[in-house]
C-alpha cells in the first residue's frame, strides 16, 4: 500500500513487486514463482465470487465470518455493532 499510495511505485511490474514484498518479508523466490504460475488463481476467483455475492464494489470493504459485509469507511459503533451481530450468530450457531 504504501509503495503504491505514498511512493508511486507500479506493483504491476512483477520486479516492483518482488522488490516490495520481499522488503516485508516475502521470499523472493517464492513471490516470483507465484506471479510466474497459476498455483493460487483458483483462490482468486472464489474471493472475486465472494466479493461479487456481497455486492462488494468498491474499498474499504469488510467482510465479517464470510456472510456479512460493510461497505465504506464507516464509525467504529457500526463497524463494533456489525461484529458483534456476527459473533452473536457464529455462537448461537456453534451452540
Amino acid at each position: 500500500m504504501r509503495a503504491y499510495f505514498t511512493e508511486g511505485e507500479p506493483i504491476a511490474d512483477p520486479e516492483t513487486l518482488i522488490r516490495v514484498v520481499a522488503e516485508v518479508g516475502v521470499d523472493p523466490v517464492e513471490a516470483r514463482d507465484v506471479l510466474q504460475t497459476d498455483r493460487f488463481a483458483e483462490d482468486v476467483r472464489e474471493d472475486e465470487l465472494l466479493a461479487s455475492q456481497l455486492g462488494i464494489q468498491g474499498v474499504p470493504f469488510f467482510v465479517l465470518d464470510r456472510r456479512y459485509g460493510v461497505s465504506g469507511a464507516q464509525p467504529p459503533e457500526v463497524l463494533v455493532q456489525a461484529l458483534e451481530r456476527a459473533w452473536g450468530e457464529a455462537v448461537s450457531l456453534s451452540a
